[in-house]
């Protein structure tokens, strides 16, 4: 007995060790189980007589996290920080980026194709609200003088220069007729200009200065050659002898233009033709014209008891930017 007991106990320590090297659970026997072997042991301690299920309290069930319970199916998982798959659009225009950050035009932060982003709603700080570079105001260019139109005679009373305020642009002649109708006084009308802060921005006009009279001679009536409102003296003409017998005056607009690649730029374009006032004495004077991108800004005058000669005075205009 002796010998049969110390032979049998190494086989039943080899298949223990076998088995949980196995990776099966191994139940110890006790001696009351009957002469089970271990694997026996293990089912029918684990198994529901009447249900066959698991009525151990240890033994714990591991479920895969991609299966779903109830349909015992794979799921798809997204790793966190994954990027794949297109970039998702957002209600107010953005794109989602990889990391999940929307571009937005008014966030601080220039992204995509911003070419800024102020955060705010000033069209006039070099960052408009869309997110594009945008004028802060004017470049005004130097003084140039057109030629001057007009009579010779007489000894003059005035010569000289009537100019605008600094932010006013010229927009007209008025004055009295003499009873022979020729012109008797005149002075400039000017008018403010600037640029529009809103979207899109346009150039916008107030009331402005009105300029000396020169000139004495009245009884004709009065006459004015004031361009409507949204445009400025460009070009002047007439007819004269020794004085100025008639005038007429072509008005432009400056209007901004944008192509959708380039920035905005001002142009002067051709408007309203007024006059002539006055008879139609004397020869063909003029034209005169500012020359181009340039409107007039002031006048130079040259007159006794009557109007002789005039010329614009004039001043390039361009957009300002940053």
């Amino acid at each position: 007995m002796v010998i049969r007991a110390r032979l049998a106990s190494p086989v039943l320590l080899v298949s223990m060790a076998t088995l949980a090297c196995a990776g099966n659970p191994v139940e110890a026997t006790g001696p009351d189980d009957g002469g089970d072997t271990g694997m026996d042991s293990a089912t029918s301690a684990d198994t529901d007589p009447n249900t066959g299920a698991s009525t151990d309290p240890g033994t714990t069930t591991s479920t895969d996290p991609t299966v779903d319970p109830d349909t015992a199916t794979a799921s798809s998982t997204s790793e966190p920080g994954d990027s794949s798959g297109p970039p998702v659009s957002s209600s107010d225009g953005g794109v989602t980026t990889d990391g999940g950050s929307v571009d937005e035009c008014g966030n601080g932060m220039p992204e995509g194709d911003e070419a800024c982003d102020d955060a705010n709603a000033d069209e006039l700080d070099g960052c408009t609200s869309a997110c594009a570079i945008g004028p802060t105001g004017f470049d005004i260019g130097p003084l140039q003088q057109t030629p001057a139109l007009g009579g010779n005679g007489g000894t003059l009373y005035f010569d000289g220069e009537d100019d605008c305020p600094q932010g006013q642009v010229l927009v007209g002649f008025e004055g009295e007729l003499t009873v022979e109708n020729w012109l008797g006084t005149i002075r400039g009308v000017c008018r403010t200009f600037d640029l529009a802060d809103a979207a899109p921005t346009s150039v916008v006009y107030g009331a402005g200065a009105q300029l000396p009279v020169h000139g004495g001679y009245t009884g004709g009536g009065s006459y004015s050659l004031v361009c409507p409102e949204g445009e400025v003296v460009w070009r002047a003409e007439g007819q004269a002898g020794s004085v100025f017998d008639r005038l007429a005056v072509q008005c432009a607009s400056l209007d901004l233009l944008t192509d959708g690649e380039a920035l905005p730029q001002l142009e002067v374009t051709p408007g309203s033709e007024l006059g002539p006032e006055g008879n139609d004495g004397g020869g063909a004077v003029g034209p005169v014209t500012c020359t181009e991108g340039s409107v007039a800004t002031g006048v130079h005058l040259e007159t006794n008891s009557y109007v002789i000669r005039l010329a614009l005075r004039c001043r390039a205009i361009a957009l300002a930017y940053p």
